[in-house]
């Protein structure tokens, strides 16, 4: 299934190539592309240095960021999210499939390709060209890969509670969104 999506993006994207419009003034996707094909070791750096610097922001804008992306939520909220993330994978429910390794690495080599058209989309289309750093990167762009991503960590695994610890989890979780929710708003 990911590997069709993965595909379609491709095929979307392949398609859509030549109706574009610059994003941003120094952008030009025809020189950028012609960049990435001349220099693709170069390219490959870029991508890995502009994986070290942003993923600090992506994070953080997976979670959220207010208005035009320039009001934080408080730190707890950064903090809170990813724990309520795992009680709700691993503590709520035991799962009884497992992943063969096969469909483990289709899983990975399917968010590595999506990873890698969103990068690549974002450099063709926002950075300028010859970029040393990939800009316009934002979480949001990488909240549809957080489901195949839990697959790969959850295969299986899970943590055997009572049914009333599971309950009192479940009401913690359902208590500190609303505390999140409420707060984010003030």
């Amino acid at each position: 299934f990911f590997s069709l999506l993965g595909s379609g993006l491709l095929f979307w994207q392949g398609q859509i190539f030549d109706i574009y419009s610059n994003l941003n003034s120094n952008a030009n996707i025809v020189l950028q592309k012609e960049f990435i094909l001349a220099h693709p070791l170069s390219y490959l750096m870029i991508f890995a240095k502009s994986f070290v610097i942003k993923l600090p922001r992506i994070l953080i804008t997976m979670v959220g960021v207010l208005g035009w992306q320039d009001t934080r939520l408080d730190f707890m909220t950064y903090i809170l999210y990813p724990i309520l993330l795992f009680g709700s994978v691993f503590c709520l429910e035991k799962s009884d499939f497992e992943l063969k390794k096969w469909q483990l690495g289709l899983v990975f080599a399917d968010l590595a390709l999506a990873v890698a058209v969103i990068f690549t989309s974002m450099y063709l289309m926002w950075s300028s060209v010859g970029a040393s750093v990939i800009t316009g990167l934002n979480g949001k762009y990488f909240i549809p890969l957080m489901l195949p991503l839990l697959l790969l960590f959850k295969n299986g695994k899970g943590f055997d509670l009572s049914k009333s610890a599971k309950e009192n989890i479940r009401i913690v979780i359902y208590l500190v969104l609303i505390l999140i929710l409420v707060t984010s708003d003030l």
